[in-house]
């Protein structure tokens, strides 16, 4: 696990966007990505958010491009939701853990509304 993620800081850079809130998430990741790559001498940076149908392939391709010069890492692109469906499917079948949302906090909220399952603030005052 990362502990040094910083959610205020993620927070801060994309509670003001709404639903524009995707294409910084993905640079602010792949900004410690790359960082990382470089430092461990990485071949080449590629991301699991490429598999998903719902991901903005563009914006993750051009914050990654411009992070491949920063840091002098190749990004490899490969457009991997070719087989998404079939893949789904095998997963299904073999019980295997499959997360419905990106994983921020935004997300998983819109999901849960989406099944009319969302909550109301607490008001903490």
């Amino acid at each position: 696990m990362d502990s040094s993620y910083d959610f205020e800081a993620f927070l801060a850079a994309v509670l003001p966007l709404g639903p524009d809130r995707c294409p910084v998430c993905y640079r602010m990741r792949l900004d410690r990505t790359f960082r990382r790559a470089a430092e461990e001498g990485a071949d080449a940076v590629c991301a699991t958010l490429l598999y998903s149908r719902y991901q903005r392939h563009e914006a993750i391709a051009a914050a990654a491009e411009e992070l491949s010069a920063k840091y002098g890492v190749p990004f490899l692109y490969k457009d991997f939701r070719e087989g998404w469906k079939e893949g789904q499917e095998s997963a299904r079948r073999l019980n295997i853990y499959r997360q419905s949302y990106c994983g921020c906090i935004f997300s998983e909220h819109e999901r849960f509304a989406a099944k009319g399952q969302a909550k109301a603030p607490v008001s903490r005052g």
